[in-house]
């Protein structure tokens, strides 16, 4: 999904800038066909390109050109799944994941709440503001805000992005479009090329663009804040939970329980460290801390996912390669105890 991200704006730049020529058609169709094949949920993002570009007009040359190779592109997804199947595993993870790509758990996640709570409070404090001194209501705004964060930080804040991040990848694929579109119209309404009955847009867009530009920025502004201290949060924890899960992988400790003596359960870690580890990248996140030659396979307990099969993993460990046979060796072993 953070590539389909990145993919998402130059693939609706050139979607609405490319020249209506064979070079211009095949770069769109390069940008949507490498967009669709970042993730299924990409696909989403690639109606939302060729969404934006009906108010042009649905006859406009553009939006023609989008749907058709959006056509194409989709035609070949589809025959890549019917050659290409994924196995029996692969198969049933792929139906769980879509039926619940859409999850409301992200209005669950701590950081989505701050956000919300940040821009409601923002919002509330300028109405009120903006009565008392309207030309520097928005500043007034923000400090206090800030304050408010500073307090929520420094004492009643205990939370951390880590296994709900997961959950965001829906923001990800609703929030992007919504960017996109507001971009998009943005850019037509400058040029003009709002077709009827978006021409009467253009009007609401640049007296929107005066009077709220201040505002909005200031919103943007404490909306990135709260990126920056929570990515500073995790960054601190994950710099503790990777030398926890060192610690593990390259000392004498194990729980033959799980399988073999070489394993070493990840509850071992500390609950506050723990609540970063993905119980499915454990196992190779040990290998990797440990430069590639663990001494213990560090293993969550409660795991239920399992990327490599034992076939893929014992051709791995038995051919030539530049990770040392250590790490190949205890992850075939991993593999071949559960697939």
């Amino acid at each position: 999904m953070c590539l389909a991200h990145a993919v998402f704006w130059p693939a609706l730049a050139v979607s609405h800038y490319a020249k209506p020529t064979v070079a211009g058609t095949a770069l769109v169709f390069v940008m949507l066909l490498t967009l669709a094949f970042t993730h299924e949920g990409a696909l989403v993002l690639a109606f939302a390109i060729v969404a934006t570009l009906a108010p042009r007009g649905l006859r406009d040359a553009f939006f023609l050109r989008a749907a058709a190779v959006l056509a194409v592109v989709l035609a070949m997804s589809a025959a890549v799944k019917i050659m290409i199947p994924p196995d029996e595993y692969y198969a049933g993870v792929l139906v769980r994941a879509a039926l619940n790509f859409f999850d409301p758990a992200i209005f669950q996640v701590s950081i989505v709440l701050l956000l919300f709570a940040t821009l409601a409070g923002y919002a509330g404090i300028y109405l009120v503001l903006s009565r008392l001194a309207p030309n520097r209501a928005y500043l007034h705004a923000a400090a206090i805000m800030i304050a408010v964060l500073a307090v929520y930080w420094l004492w009643l804040d205990h939370a951390i992005l880590a296994s709900s991040r997961y959950y965001l990848r829906t923001a990800l694929v609703v929030v992007t479009p919504v960017f996109g579109a507001l971009a998009a119209l943005g850019a037509m309404s400058g040029d003009r090329r709002l077709a009827f009955p978006f021409s009467s847009l253009q009007q609401a867009m640049t007296a929107l663009q005066r009077r709220a530009a201040r505002p909005l920025a200031v919103a943007f502004m404490l909306s990135t804040l709260v990126h920056v201290v929570e990515t500073g949060k995790f960054v601190a924890a994950w710099t503790d939970y990777r030398a926890a899960v060192t610690s593990l992988a390259t000392g004498d400790q194990s729980d033959p329980a799980l399988g073999d003596p070489r394993f070493v359960s990840s509850e071992r870690i500390a609950s506050r460290l723990n609540r970063l580890a993905w119980f499915s990248t454990t196992p190779y996140l040990a290998v990797i801390v440990a430069n590639f030659m663990p001494g213990r396979l560090v293993i969550d307990p409660t795991g239920n996912y399992f990327w490599l099969s034992c076939a893929t993993a014992t051709a791995n460990d038995k051919a030539a390669r530049t990770v040392p046979k250590e790490g190949r060796d205890l992850l075939r072993i991993y593999s071949c105890l559960h697939r």
